[in-house]
């Protein structure tokens, strides 16, 4: 076999000539329009993608900023919603000069002030006397009412019902005196206190008062 000649260089084995191919180039990418389409896109991502590109340009200390106060917001909204001591001492630890370490400082002083109850003023003892004389006293329904505030202020409750119940003529004097004799003939020895507060106010509700 005898082989043909060689082939010149810039053309195939069969003499057609091969261009020369310059690769496009491609255009550099503008940093100021990822820094705007950054900022525009309004998110801690795209600005951080854009310091992480250009690290060195202009504008990326610009993009810090926005982005820390991006943060600062969103770290403050986590807080409120949290509501507790905890959440707003950490609040203060990651931005101790942030945008909301006043409020942060400001809320935590109050929430940690003792709460001061207002103190309650003394019970003066009041002393008040029933409808009759307690010098003169005998049963053991009397000495109670004598003996007793409650017993003697329901004293003067029953003398109220008793006359709005004989101006309206549900009831006469006769009948009410029948009513003490029986009040002092049930309530006798040591219950007899609790036992004037039953029947009296059974009384006083049956006279309507």
């Amino acid at each position: 076999l005898v082989s043909g000649p060689a082939p010149v260089p810039g053309t195939t084995s069969d003499q057609t000539p091969v261009a020369n191919v310059t690769p496009t180039p491609t255009p550099q990418e503008d940093a100021s329009v990822v820094y705007f389409a950054a900022v525009k896109a309004g998110t801690i991502q795209a600005l951080n993608d854009f310091i992480q590109r250009y690290p060195t340009h202009p504008k990326a200390d610009e993009a810090r900023k926005i982005m820390a106060s991006m943060e600062d917001d969103a770290f403050w909204e986590t807080t409120k919603a949290a509501g507790t001591v905890a959440a707003y001492r950490r609040y203060l630890l990651v931005f101790p000069d942030g945008t909301y370490a006043v409020d942060a400082t400001d809320w935590l002083a109050l929430a940690q002030t003792p709460v001061v109850q207002p103190a309650e003023p003394p019970v003066q003892p009041v002393s008040i006397s029933p409808t009759f004389d307690c010098s003169l006293a005998k049963t053991d329904a009397e000495i109670a009412i004598c003996s007793s505030n409650e017993l003697a202020q329901q004293d003067h409750q029953m003398v109220s019902a008793y006359k709005v119940a004989v101006s309206k003529g549900w009831i006469t004097k006769a009948q009410q005196r029948e009513w003490v004799l029986y009040r002092d003939a049930v309530c006798t020895g040591p219950s007899a206190q609790a036992c004037v507060y039953q029947v009296t106010n059974e009384r006083i509700a049956a006279l309507g008062g």
